[in-house]
């Protein structure tokens, strides 16, 4: 994938999202929580371990900030929320979008797409075309909404590669855990050698891939970013834990 920059720090608007899910190995077993409905958040993982056992993170938590500071300026703040569909505000207007996560969430989205009504949708609830964003699709309706955005998608090779929209073969690249950082010193190479500024950075706990008694890490992971976490969206069980750490919500 050609970025079509020569200088992408001084130029692009880069954002990282990190789906939490990213790290933990067996979040899919028996799933069908794509719609993230209020009764399955409350509910699924209420006998999950009995039914398919106890799982936990990778460990690659552990050393995922460190890695990143070596190639990247970190902003002072991060948008934390529960669901993925978050990250479609947190990315808009970023050139490259870098997203860590199990699922590439960048399933279609019908045509024409109107920008206008695709801000803001998952507040209001508003549709497009009786497509409603989700977790699964908001990185279809980002580059829907921008047909010079790139996305480079991280995956964990846990789940395989899921097949994106033929449409978008040019501006998606996929990269495995084995060449993420190659990929990183090739946008560093074209940054004429320096660390690339992130714009954008944002953490969705995904509540629905990933379960509750994994809230303690992912709160660890959260503040091990070093940037100040501002929360958005619907309150949840985590969110108590996470506020008693000098935590701004927005409103």
């Amino acid at each position: 994938m050609y970025l079509g920059h020569d200088n992408i720090g001084a130029i692009m608007r880069v954002g990282i999202t990190i789906d939490w899910d990213y790290f933990i190995p067996d979040a899919l077993k028996g799933t069908s929580c794509q719609y993230e409905t209020e009764y399955y958040l409350l509910n699924w993982w209420r006998g999950f371990e009995e039914r398919y056992g106890k799982i936990n993170t990778s460990g690659v938590e552990k050393r995922f900030w460190s890695v990143l500071r070596d190639y990247f300026l970190l902003p002072n703040t991060v948008i934390v929320s529960d669901s993925h569909k978050y990250a479609y505000d947190v990315m808009f207007g970023c050139d490259l979008v870098i997203n860590f996560d199990a699922h590439h969430d960048c399933f279609d989205v019908p045509k024409p797409c109107d920008v206008k009504a695709l801000s803001n949708s998952y507040f209001d609830e508003k549709t497009l075309n009786k497509v409603r964003m989700g977790c699964g699709n908001w990185g279809g309706f980002l580059l829907r909404s921008d047909d010079k955005l790139k996305f480079i998608w991280v995956n964990p090779n846990t789940y395989g590669k899921f097949p994106f929209p033929r449409e978008f073969d040019d501006r998606i690249e996929v990269c495995g855990n084995e060449n993420i950082i190659g990929k990183f010193e090739d946008l560093i190479s074209l940054n004429m050698g320096h660390k690339i500024t992130i714009n954008s950075l944002h953490i969705c706990r995904s509540g629905a891939w990933s379960p509750p008694w994994l809230d303690d890490k992912f709160i660890k992971f959260v503040l091990k970013s070093e940037a100040r976490p501002i929360v958005v969206g619907p309150r949840d069980n985590w969110h108590p834990l996470l506020s008693r750490k000098n935590v701004c919500r927005s409103k």
